[in-house]
């Protein structure tokens, strides 16, 4: 009669060989260091930093890169934002636009899953407005957006949705985009804003041993990234 003791052990053997290679693919602290900017905060997931990780250690739209000012930076539609500052705990991060064009970000921004944060936001009332690309020349009596225009070319102007184009000198105008639910005027923005982000939501990854994406599902290979106490 033969022992079952070798067949156990290649079982034994055969399942951790299988959990060794699936090991092989998951983002550990040794290929995912928390890296940085030379001016910048500590860049780990759910960010990862271009020329320092690779995709795998950070989330979907969290790839950041340092620019030439040696600036932690995240690249938006034709712009980059400056990243003032990361809190991990608390899930925010500070933005800034060094051309003060930060309202006509917001939109490109929700679309990476960032928000933007009532402070310094009022959020009593929300503001909508409409974009129009206007050539010469020039409509004193609107709100113009330098940043997003070419003088001498063209100038593009915020109009307030409520408004009645009508009556409105917008002749040989064209619409680019509405902007629906700003937290603020378009003259009130300020350079610098917090944003947050909900997924992947990492807050209690210490406690439930992962991070809860958008489906309410954990990752429990992201623990790995988070599981070390880190200072904030």
């Amino acid at each position: 009669m033969h022992s079952p003791i070798p067949s156990l052990l290649l079982f034994f053997l055969l399942c951790f060989a299988h959990g060794t290679k699936d090991l092989g693919h998951v983002p550990t602290l040794d290929r995912c260091p928390r890296g940085g900017c030379s001016h910048g905060p500590p860049v780990h997931f759910p960010f990862w930093l271009e020329g320092s990780h690779g995709p795998e250690c950070g989330y979907p739209g969290f790839k950041l890169f340092c620019n030439q000012d040696g600036q932690t930076a995240l690249s938006v539609p034709n712009a980059s934002l400056v990243v003032k500052d990361i809190d991990y705990v608390s899930q925010f991060v500070v933005l800034h636009d060094p051309i003060n064009c930060l309202p006509f970000r917001i939109w490109d921004l929700h679309h990476l899953g960032f928000y933007a944060f009532k402070y310094p936001y009022s959020y009593e009332n929300s503001y909508n407005y409409t974009l129009f690309k206007c050539p010469p020349p020039d409509r004193n009596y609107l709100t113009e957006v330098d940043c997003l225009s070419a003088p001498g070319s063209y100038k593009v102007y915020a109009v307030k949705s409520s408004r009645s184009i009508g009556d409105l000198p917008l002749v040989y105008c064209e619409k680019i985009r509405s902007l629906n639910s700003l937290p603020n005027a378009i003259e009130y923005m300020i350079p610098d804003a917090r944003f947050d982000w909900k997924e992947p939501d990492c807050r209690n990854a210490r406690r439930t041993g992962g991070c809860v994406d958008g489906t309410g599902a954990t990752s429990h290979a992201i623990h790995l990234l988070v599981d070390t106490p880190v200072s904030f």
